[in-house]
């Protein structure tokens, strides 16, 4: 039939109306998107006059929203040092220790938000500040540890129990070992024998188990006497230890094996798929990787195998493609079995905004959904797509490009990363700078180091001096 606009009951009028709308819309969208650049930009030359420079002390700093951390790294004792500083940097407290294997000791914590009191010590004593830099808790612990889930680990001589978030002990300091909270309880041991505590610190097992996993969707993994079974949130037994080898809960199954055979229950403790493979692995976009005799393939959560098990290996699915290799070459198949991409890659990378890399010899490309190569093989490595863009590199230098394949920024910097508000941040020759995702800059290549500390705000370092750039 021969396509005809009356056919979908529309005059040519309304189609130009129509088009006009469409036409206006996309318009209004590029230039909110442009407006909002703008006044980012505008905002942040605007904060970089205002910037106050002090000495840079510190090597690491972190935003608790009106107060900053900075923490001098010391490679010859267990300890660190944390000062707690305004918004400007300057110092509001007295240089004290952190534990090392604390979380500000390391680059990047992306979880300060959720914290209200950090663990700080003062002559080998732990005590607790909040974010303000009061002191809440006195120093009067042998070790303590970040919050988790509002609780924290802490130790008195050889033994350790948790506070809440106020300071308040909810355990007695008796157990042997603990892990942090996880799904609201969290691992302790006494003696030899594991078992569970709520957040109250009411025990929910018995301690009783020789090895326990933490929970995931609700359950968790135990194990008795060689044998792993598991449990509920309430501590009743969902299946007896009976398996020789059980993995975590993901999507609703969990990975159990019998006899070097592997299979599939349900969080009734139901056999959803006996085990009868020589390996499976755990549920990813509602297919799961198995292995028989060597060979690989995708099963669905009835246990009906969607491939041959004919595959040399196979990787977990994202939106609705799996990677498979035969011999040395890569495809992809869809939910179906359906091989939308026969192996003719080096690589296959997952999908991401219906996109994925893939590799041919040395250089990398894109492809779509369909399996057409959008992008061709030509960078030396490329990132997931995010937000309709993706880092690049050709040879030693970075870009970062659009979903044409448009090179928003051509690969000529010696690193390019994403951060908050569409931003990215750009090293050239050592130093540092920042644009827009349309590649215009917006911060000028001249910095000796930059840190997005929170939504909000940049650390920015030249020389020996460090300020604040905060762009509200």
């Amino acid at each position: 039939m021969k396509f005809n606009i009356k056919h979908l009951g529309f005059k040519k009028t309304s189609i130009i109306i129509l088009t006009i709308l469409i036409s206006t819309l996309l318009n209004l969208n590029t230039m909110n998107a442009f407006a909002e650049n703008s006044n980012i930009s505008e905002k942040i030359k605007s904060a970089e006059k205002s910037i106050v420079w002090s000495d840079n002390k510190y090597d690491i700093y972190y935003s608790l929203g009106e107060t900053v951390i900075g923490v001098l790294l010391d490679e010859r004792s267990e300890y660190n040092k944390l000062c707690f500083m305004d918004k400007n940097l300057k110092e509001i407290s007295k240089p004290m220790s952190i534990d090392k294997n604390n979380n500000f000791s390391y680059d990047e914590y992306s979880d300060i938000a959720q914290i209200n009191l950090i663990p700080v010590s003062i002559d080998k004593k732990f005590g607790y500040f909040d974010k303000s830099g009061k002191k809440v808790v006195d120093f009067k612990y042998d070790k303590a540890s970040n919050f988790s889930e509002g609780r924290s680990i802490v130790k008195l001589g050889e033994k350790y129990g948790f506070i809440d978030d106020s300071g308040k002990e909810i355990t007695k300091i008796k157990y042997d070992e603990v892990e942090d909270f996880s799904q609201g309880l969290a691992i302790v041991k006494l003696g030899s024998k594991y078992g569970f505590i709520d957040k109250s610190g009411r025990e929910i097992t018995k301690i009783k188990y020789d090895e326990v996993r933490n929970f995931y969707e609700g359950m968790a993994v135990v194990k008795s006497d060689k044998k792993w079974g598991y449990v509920d949130k309430t501590g009743k037994e969902i299946v007896k230890p009976k398996y020789d080898d059980a993995l975590n809960f993901s999507q609703g199954f969990a990975v159990v094996s019998i006899d070097n055979k592997w299979g599939f229950i349900d969080k009734t403790g139901k056999e959803a798929i006996s085990p009868k493979y020589a390996f499976v692995y755990g549920f990813s976009g509602e297919m799961a990787g198995v292995a028989l005799d060597k060979k690989y393939g995708f099963i669905d959560k009835k246990g009906r195998e969607i491939t041959k098990i004919q595959y040399d290996e196979v990787r977990d699915f994202s939106e609705g493609k799996g990677a498979v290799r035969l011999g040395n070459k890569w495809g992809y198949v869809d939910k179906t079995g359906k091989e939308i991409v026969k192996p003719k890659y080096d690589n296959a990378l997952k999908f991401s905004e219906e996109i994925a890399g893939i590799q041919l010899g040395k250089k990398y490309g894109c492809i779509d959904e369909r399996g057409k190569e959008i992008i061709k093989p030509k960078y030396t490595s490329i990132h997931e797509f995010k937000d309709g863009l993706a880092i690049v590199r050709l040879g030693i230098k970075w870009g970062l490009i659009d979903k044409s394949g448009k090179e928003i920024i051509e690969p000529k910097y010696d690193l390019v990363k994403e951060f908050s508000k569409g931003l990215v941040v750009i090293i050239l020759d050592n130093k540092w700078g920042i644009i827009d995702r349309n590649g215009e800059m917006i911060l000028e290549i001249k910095y000796d180091g930059i840190t997005n500390i929170d939504n909000d705000s940049f650390i920015l370092k030249k020389g020996d001096m460090v300020g604040v750039l905060h762009i509200k």
